[in-house]
């Protein structure tokens, strides 16, 4: 999935924000939802500061490209929530990548890789 940044976040109403850059498309990592709350929707994008993957209101943006590779899975968080994601990313992962786990950014750098080629075959 790849989105464009088109609506300012709420939390940063004055226009500047490092983790994201109007007009600027992004790859989606993973997304968030819930099933009771209407329009509840976050995208995981890597964000411009270097710090690695952001979670974002899906609002926030415009789709480009809809298509979510094959191999995603839909992991239940909870009752209501849900997450679409890399079979890469269930369990711990989100974890031992903050922590600044090698194997962890090794393998996020890996599936963001075969995003990329996902989207962008002429270029892989």
């Amino acid at each position: 999935m790849i989105v464009r940044y088109m609506r300012e976040r709420r939390s940063n109403p004055d226009g500047e924000d490092p983790m994201v850059t109007f007009g600027k498309e992004y790859l989606v990592v993973d997304m968030q939802f819930s099933a009771r709350e209407e329009g509840s929707c976050d995208v995981s994008v890597l964000c411009d500061d270097g710090g690695g993957p952001g979670i974002l209101d899906l609002a926030c943006f415009d789709f480009v490209d809809q298509r979510i590779p094959d191999n995603w899975v839909c992991q239940r968080l909870s009752n209501t929530m849900y997450r679409i994601t890399p079979p890469e990313f269930m369990g711990h992962f989100w974890s031992e990548y903050n922590n600044a786990d090698d194997e962890a950014e090794k393998t996020l750098k890996r599936v963001m890789q075969r995003i990329h080629e996902f989207h962008y075959p002429q270029n892989a």
